[in-house]
């Protein structure tokens, strides 16, 4: 008796097994069965058979798709900016938009198609045929409907970066600027950068000068009616003002409001710097438009062609570190934009520094120490009966001892003194052992965080006695408010004027060039690292000397100074340890 067939059917295709076109064959089923071959006595000819084609052209296929996909997407968002540049056209004076006649022919993008516009009531085809398997995505929602009163001012639109056109042509044979001095001088960069007073590029709410903060305006509250229910304010808080005051916000208190808190938000900016890297800033801010205008270059957005040229510029007349400091205004134009810094990790930005360090070098250019052989020497050039003079030696032994920068001392000019910045009359006081002399402000202490309380003490019978000095400079000046500068002087007509730091400079010159000593050299700062070298020859330990200079890094290593004498001793020390040892 012949076996049973086996009845069992395919669970992927559902056919029996026995009837199964890969029984034979021994493979698995991967799907629908093809028809099973038929013999004929005539089969069809092998160019007449459908070709499927192999997964590797499929692939390709794919991917040309896609790449057609993303080169109409390109297309469009191209001719939608070129749209947007015709209608906005900024005005550089004023930095608005202005209305131009749409007639003038305006410059394309590079690679781009000026779009084509449809015939009258017929809608455009579209520029890319969008395949059946691929969704488009679906467009984004429209924003909601702002509802604007009358009394209400629009939301302020995002800065937008100025376009900055370059000057008029230079007349024929006229040389380009070979450094940055030259170009500050050409007169079509002067009169360019006359129309960019009034621009956003001036950035004046980061380089101004601050204004007082004006007052805050206050909506005078009724008392809530007692049958009114109360609400929180995070519900609604049009609701809560209408429920629990008794009547809606006054829209024109509310656009008072708005004015007092934008006037003190450019206040609060104005105040971001100190006053000297306000006048930094704007000195390199007026060489890197200047090097725009005259060559034709947006400021922003910079590319690394431009920054590298401008770098490339720089280092005609500038040292390495002048360089990179110059290159900061790029970095905050554009985070003031808010775009990215073309000199952060710029490869090529730092290949051209890098040759530029080592091809100028990078040596520092540091003021020599003033020691107290020095001081003794000032001292022999001055008249102490002199107001002026007595005021001007009680400022040098006060740097001197305390370690003082020169912000400290005096102000720059007469008006800029401010008690809350400069020593005045009251930061001194006096005690049985001598003066404390309390600093607010400082390199150090830029927000009254904290006090700096330095102690002077009184040396009898020494020339160098800052207390002695300074009783001597304020017997002369017996007038002196308290909140007056500490460093007053008394004109012959008998007015009390304050010291300034060039007045300051040109008396400290001068007695230098009367000793036989290079001027130039020697600066206010020479004092705080003439003091800091002097306690480190005394044998005061390095920490106690930071503490007293109030530095906060290891920068004090750059300002002390060890002579040869200095050397001479730590070696001879070496020397006695190593005869020990024999």
């Amino acid at each position: 008796m012949s076996p049973k067939k086996s009845k069992r059917s395919c669970k992927k295709c559902g056919i029996l097994i026995r009837d199964h076109h890969h029984a034979k064959a021994g493979r698995f089923c991967t799907g629908p069965p093809w028809p099973a071959p038929t013999p004929s006595p005539d089969p069809p000819a092998a160019a007449d058979s459908p070709q499927i084609p192999d997964l590797e052209t499929l692939q390709q296929q794919r991917e040309d798709l896609q790449s057609a996909i993303e080169r109409a997407r390109l297309a469009r968002e191209v001719r939608d900016l070129e749209a947007d540049l015709r209608a906005l056209q900024l005005d550089i004076t004023s930095g608005k938009p202005v209305n131009s006649p749409p007639a003038t022919p305006e410059k394309q993008l590079p690679g781009a198609t000026p779009p084509v516009p449809p015939p009258a009531n017929q809608t455009p085809p579209p520029s890319e045929q969008t395949p059946a398997d691929h969704t488009p995505p679906p467009p984004p929602p429209p924003p909601p409907a702002q509802t604007t009163t009358t009394d209400q001012t629009p939301p302020p639109p995002a800065p937008t970066p100025p376009i900055v056109p370059p000057p008029a042509p230079a007349p024929a044979g006229t040389p380009p600027p070979a450094n940055l001095q030259e170009l500050r001088q050409h007169p079509q960069i002067q009169a360019a950068m006359q129309e960019l007073t009034s621009s956003s590029l001036a950035l004046d709410d980061l380089l101004s000068r601050p204004t007082t903060v004006p007052a805050t305006s206050t909506v005078p509250a009724s008392t809530p009616s007692p049958a009114a229910p109360l609400r929180r304010i995070d519900q609604d808080p049009q609701i809560y003002l209408a429920t629990n005051t008794g009547h809606p916000p006054p829209p024109g208190l509310a656009t008072t409001l708005e004015r007092n808190l934008d006037a003190e938000i450019s206040a609060f900016r104005a105040s971001t710097f100190a006053d000297s890297t306000k006048s930094t800033y704007g000195t390199h801010l007026r060489a890197y438009l200047q090097f725009c205008l005259f060559l034709g270059y947006p400021p922003v957005p910079a590319t690394t062609e431009i920054v590298c040229r401008y770098a490339a510029f720089l280092a005609r007349s500038l040292t390495y570190t002048s360089v990179r400091q110059y290159l900061n205004i790029v970095s905050l134009l554009h985070k003031e934009f808010g775009m990215p810094n073309p000199t952060l990790q710029n490869w090529q930005l730092h290949t051209v520094l890098r040759g530029i360090r080592r091809f100028k070098g990078d040596t520092p250019r540091r003021k020599l120490p003033i020691t107290p052989t020095i001081l003794l020497g000032i001292l022999s050039t001055l008249d102490l009966s002199l107001s002026v003079d007595a005021t001007f030696w009680a400022a040098c032994l006060v740097a001197f001892f305390c370690l003082f920068w020169k912000a400290n001392l005096v102000p720059s000019s007469k008006n800029a003194f401010s008690a809350s910045k400069y020593l005045s009359r009251c930061d001194f006081k006096l005690s049985a052992w001598g003066f404390t002399v309390t600093c607010r402000f400082s390199k150090t202490i830029q927000f009254g965080e904290r006090l700096l309380e330095i102690p002077l003490p009184a040396i009898p019978g020494s020339p160098l006695c800052p207390c002695a000095a300074l009783t001597l400079a304020f017997s002369k000046t017996r007038g002196a408010l308290p909140d007056q500068s500490a460093f007053l002087y008394s004109e012959p007509t008998g007015s009390l004027t304050p010291l300034t730091y060039p007045k300051f400079l040109r008396k400290l010159r001068s007695s230098l060039s009367a000793l036989g000593f290079k001027p130039s050299l020697y600066a206010g700062h020479s004092f705080r690292r003439g003091g800091a070298s002097y306690l480190l020859e005394c044998g005061v330990p390095l920490d106690l000397i930071k503490i007293m200079g109030d530095w906060k890094s290891d920068s004090v290593f750059v300002y002390l100074a060890i002579n040869l004498q200095g050397r001479l001793t730590v070696m001879n020390k070496m020397g006695q340890r190593l005869r020990t040892l024999l």
